[in-house]
């Protein structure tokens, strides 16, 4: 009597029990997979938005001076992103392990190539602007973050202090018009003095905080510092707002 025999005997005299169908072990098997691939995806996602803010030409002195907690929320949004990645990392390799092949592998190469991985496919989401859309949707679908991640334009905008913040309307030779976040326009002069960013930079719709010589009654800024605004902040004049 073959091997195979003896196993169908015990089988049906009740001394070992029925075979286990295929199909479950192939649905955990997949369920397994595909929570490793979720948590890879939010990984390099997290990655990627950190990678983003890391990247922010801009300071968060002006604008944020007065306010330490302001301050300390700006500096904390690319640890934040970066500890949640890391996070998806660890359940993504803890799951790998789980798996039947995963005991094979080295856990430092595992970790080494997660990370290069992450990292890599990250930065090239911030280079190709797919990172401000994530962080979009995470504001969109998480209130709290939306809260604490996006402080309000009026801590910016204090022109009896030198500070005004606003989307670009139109650039002149030496003059920039300024639409504010209650929609008011400032026409801001920029002399040659003045410390602005290259002015292939200065689009209409971009935003821009200006410190200098401001006048509530006219309107009128004498520039003496612009800057893009951190990314962070969002907010679209009333006339958008209307339109949305």
């Amino acid at each position: 009597m073959s091997i195979a025999d003896r196993f169908e005997e015990q089988i049906e005299t009740g001394q070992l029990g029925a075979p286990l169908p295929r199909w479950p072990a192939v649905l955990k098997r997949w369920a397994w997979w595909s929570a490793m691939a979720v948590f890879c995806v939010l990984g390099i996602a997290s990655a990627g938005v950190a990678v983003w803010f890391m990247l922010d030409p801009t300071d968060v002195v002006m604008g944020a001076e007065n306010s330490w907690f302001l301050e300390k929320i700006l500096q904390i949004l690319p640890i934040f992103w970066a500890t949640v990645s890391t996070v998806c990392g660890f359940v993504a390799i803890w799951i790998f392990y789980r798996s039947p092949h995963g005991y094979r592998h080295r856990i430092l190469a595992v970790g080494a190539v997660c990370l290069t991985a992450f990292l890599c496919l990250g930065a090239a989401m911030a280079s190709a602007g797919m990172a401000d859309k994530v962080e979009e949707i995470a504001a969109l679908l998480l209130p709290p973050y939306k809260a604490m991640a996006r402080p309000q334009p009026a801590r910016f905008m204090r022109p009896e202090q030198g500070f005004i913040i606003g989307n670009v309307h139109s650039v002149g030779t030496s003059t920039i018009e300024l639409e504010d976040p209650e929609g008011e326009t400032w026409l801001i002069n920029v002399s040659l003095r003045a410390n602005v960013p290259p002015t292939r930079k200065i689009i209409p719709g971009s935003c821009l905080r200006v410190a200098g010589r401001i006048s509530t009654t006219t309107k009128i800024t004498q520039a003496e510092t612009i800057k893009p605004c951190p990314r962070s902040l969002h907010f679209a004049p009333p006339g958008a707002r209307m339109k949305e």
